[in-house]
Formats: C-alpha cells, structure tokens, sequence
C-alpha cells in the first residue's frame, strides 16, 4: 500500500472541516489527531485524519 503524504495543518483543517485554528488548540490540549513536528512544520498523517473522522461519526461528543 503506498504512503499518502502528509498535510499540513491547513490541509488536514479543510480535511476534517473544522478551521487550522481548532487544530491547533486540540495540539496545544493534547487532543485531536496524531501529529508529527519537523522543526516548525506540522504534519498530520491521513490515516490518523480517517481515523478521528471515523471518531467523530461514532461518537459525536468526542469534539467537546
């Protein structure tokens, strides 16, 4: 199975349909999804967006 590549926090914002903001607060909470920081950039991997996604689906209050 070949690698997606990475997003970026604006990427995986419009991926999952929230702001980057909401991103970042769930990174500075310890919430939302995994993450890797490289220097300043962070990235998120699609697999781990699918999976909070799949979260959101079958647990709604999971965001608050």
């Amino acid at each position: 199975m070949a690698k997606r590549p990475k997003f970026n926090t604006q990427e995986a914002a419009a991926y999952l349909g929230v702001k980057p903001n909401t991103l970042e607060i769930w990174r500075c909470k310890h919430r939302g999804p995994k993450y890797a920081k490289l220097g300043t950039r962070v990235l998120y991997d699609p697999d781990d967006l699918d999976d909070l996604r799949r979260a959101f689906h079958q647990h709604p209050r999971y965001r608050n």
